[in-house]
């Protein structure tokens, strides 16, 4: 049987909500929404990311309360005020608030510019009803709602930054004219509001003009695209129908100016390494904390655009070519097939980039250009976070010669972030520290992690043995072959019983070698390779030490993730790590090469077990107290709020001025048009000579972006 209309509850069902997994009484002809695909995509990863950061939501317009639950459920420390006139959705809304256990403040009423009570439609459809219904669906009945103006509940909400959910059938200009005492007193105040342009016609209100109204409130707007999964951003300049498409209908997110952040960063892995993970939390961070937009452009698809799009952030995959490489340099067909692609790719979206409209773009590793060239396109500041030593730690083979590359990060960069301190005196050391500086990562450790269940998994199986594990990927410039012959020191020389288990993504031919040398002496039992794990904090949380044999370590987030767990740690006397680990103080230094100096290092903390627990206990207060997101996200969002503003039309730095040169040369007049193609091949040449190649017949593809630019330019 089913019901007559979308208000008889006794019809109510109980659906567990895709991809978030909570459950919701929903009216069968509505319950689709919920189950069949997610519900508006794009803006509930982002509104749930923003839960973690705020103080009070505001649900105006909350229906059967999706979104007030989705708070709930994320921050329950989060103070709900939900607004619902029409009894029937009520009544739901209360039912759902109260099977997922969220409070909240509930209010019967409409919100509006006045006090008093109104006629109210209510459409056919539960979610569609409003002071005048939405047009495109058919009017049930007329009930007179109490209306009330958001000014009047500012004594509710939490003095932390409040986020507003508008979405009430085209009243939202009115809505806005109701709070505007409460947007003024609220310095961090973001809105989530529907745009219908439908829906604003029908009530006398021209779309254009809620969006000058959310303008002069002093807020950024940015489109929500739930489909596409994608921000773009708006501005008075552009057409709000091309950024509507097709849809019927948009979110957009508001943020005050002051505060509004858009950010681009070109990764070049979609896997979850270290530099992919800590990029991950400053993105949480960002997010969270401060209310960022983020669009991350991916060489592929990968596990590392399935967590992103999940924390809110928009993704982009690419063809974004590394210009070195690990091995062997590829030969000039598959350099000119690659590098065709990553050019095409970037002229075929500079219109998307520009729509997406960031404030900065920013590239997350030495190994790829392309964000820095997006940023001289678009006419963006470009920071440049350095995360490697490129060289001396992973042995990569560059396309130019390596002072090359570093010369231009240096030019094609307003700043330089590095890892560690020593990556900057290594790499840049003659670059004024106001434009290249270290920004220490942050590491979150979910809670859970410090707690384990019984039933995790482990490797170990000896339980009377020193257990022992170095994390990371297996490779020979990780060391791990320290690790190895440590352990054949300590069982075959000194009758020690210690076990070790290698755990990460492997090189194939390095991990063979490795299991050789572990068959050779006959040491199965004892020292286990085993895959990436994603629970790999819990098995660290199982061994007695961290071993981290990295012959050159930029930063060593492994080394952090240790002290952080409380677990003593014993690292190489290089790089970074020196910036980490005090020896017999944050923990144990042995140099890389020297297994029985790391064996001496693994006896002296099994023989002491009150030496372990002090490098614990320091390793992790000094991790704890310095390594913080205020440290991390926090001088990050410091220094882009700073860039958002910075007037690049002026780039300096060797391509710009090349281009420049070409905007001179061809505004010549007089100039006879032989010798203007002989001057623009010289300045082509020229170009590209710095760009990134290693010879003029190699880097022929190189050629294509100085005719993007070109064009971008006039």
């Amino acid at each position: 049987m089913q019901p007559n209309n979308n208000y008889d509850i006794s019809f109510l069902e109980n659906v567990t909500v895709s991809k978030f997994g909570f459950n919701l009484f929903s009216m069968p002809n509505y319950s689709w929404k919920y189950t069949n695909i997610v519900f508006e995509e794009m803006t509930a990863y982002l509104v749930r990311q923003i839960a973690h950061g705020i103080g009070t939501f505001i649900d105006v317009g909350a229906h059967y309360g999706f979104y007030s639950v989705l708070i709930g459920r994320t921050n329950p420390d989060v103070k709900i005020l939900a607004f619902e006139p029409i009894r029937e959705n009520f009544k739901v809304l209360s039912k759902n608030l109260m099977i997922n256990n969220v409070n909240a403040n509930t209010f019967m009423n409409a919100v509006s510019d006045f006090e008093g009570r109104s006629k109210f439609e209510v459409s056919t459809q539960s979610s569609q009803s409003g002071f005048i219904a939405n047009p495109d669906e058919d009017v049930l009945k007329e009930v007179e709602v109490d209306v009330v103006r958001l000014d009047k509940y500012r004594e509710l909400m939490k003095n932390e930054p409040v986020l507003v959910k508008i979405d009430t059938e085209g009243n939202e200009l009115k809505v806005l004219t109701g709070m505007e005492k409460l947007i003024g007193d609220t310095d961090d105040i973001r809105l989530i509001i529907e745009f219908n342009p439908n829906c604003l016609k029908a009530n006398q209100v021209n779309p254009k003009a809620l969006l000058e109204k959310i303008e002069s409130l002093g807020f950024d707007i940015f489109f929500i695209c739930d489909v596409e999964l994608k921000y773009k951003k708006y501005n008075s300049q552009k057409s709000w129908e091309d950024l509507m498409g097709e849809r019927t209908y948009r979110n957009l997110y508001c943020v005050k100016k002051q505060q509004s952040l858009n950010i681009c960063f070109f990764l070049h892995s979609s896997q979850l390494g270290g530099s992919e993970r800590s990029l991950r939390h400053l993105i949480d961070g960002l997010t969270q904390d401060y209310g960022t937009l983020c669009t991350v452009v991916l060489p592929s698809q990968g596990p590392l655009g399935e967590l992103l799009l999940e924390s809110g952030v928009s993704t982009l995959t690419a063809p974004v070519t590394w210009w070195c490489a690990i091995d062997e340099i590829p030969s000039e067909k598959v350099i000119n097939r690659q590098y065709g692609e990553s050019f095409d790719w970037l002229n075929q979206n500079l219109s998307l980039l520009n729509e997406i409209n960031p404030d900065v773009i920013l590239t997350n590793s030495l190994v790829i250009p392309w964000g820095a060239l997006a940023a001289l396109l678009l006419k963006k500041p470009h920071v440049w976070l350095v995360n490697e030593f490129g060289v001396l730690d992973h042995r990569l083979k560059f396309l130019l010669p390596f002072d090359k590359i570093l010369d231009f990060v240096d030019k094609a960069s307003n700043k330089i972030i590095t890892c560690s301190q020593a990556v900057k005196n290594e790499l840049f050391p003659n670059i004024d520290p106001e434009k290249a500086f270290p920004i220490y990562r942050h590491i979150h450790i979910p809670p859970e992690v410090y707690s384990p269940d019984q039933s995790t998994e482990t490797h170990f199986q000896h339980p009377d043995a020193f257990h022992l594990i170095i994390p990371g990927t297996v490779r020979p410039s990780k060391g791990q072959e320290d690790a190895v012959r440590s352990v054949v020191e300590l069982q075959k020389n000194r009758d020690r019983q210690v076990e070790l288990i290698i755990v990460g993504n492997a090189q194939h031919n390095y991990r063979n070698f490795l299991l050789k040398i572990i068959d050779d002496y006959n040491l199965n039992d004892y020292i286990h390779i085993v895959p990436f794990q994603e629970s790999v904090l819990s098995l660290v949380m199982q061994a007695d030490a961290l071993l981290v044999c990295s012959k050159m370590e930029a930063f060593g987030r492994v080394t952090l993730e240790g002290q952080l767990l409380k677990v003593p740690v014993i690292a190489t006397n290089t790089g970074g790590t020196l910036e980490l680990i005090t020896e017999g103080e944050t923990g144990l230094l042995y140099t890389p090469g020297d297994h029985v100096e790391l064996a001496h290092q693994i006896e002296k903390l099994m023989d002491n077990p009150k030496l372990r627990k002090e490098l614990s206990e320091k390793g992790y207060n000094f991790a704890n107290n310095n390594f913080t997101k205020e440290n991390f996200s926090g001088k990050y969002l410091d220094l882009l709020s700073e860039m958002k503003n910075m007037d690049n039309r002026e780039k300096t730095g060797t391509s710009w001025l090349l281009i420049r040169q070409y905007k001179n040369l061809v505004s010549q007049k007089n100039l006879e048009i032989q010798n203007l193609k002989q001057l623009l091949n010289e300045t082509e040449q020229e170009a590209v000579r710095y760009s990134l190649s290693k010879s003029w017949r190699i880097t022929r593809p190189f050629r294509k972006i100085m005719k993007m630019i070109r064009g971008i330019d006039n």
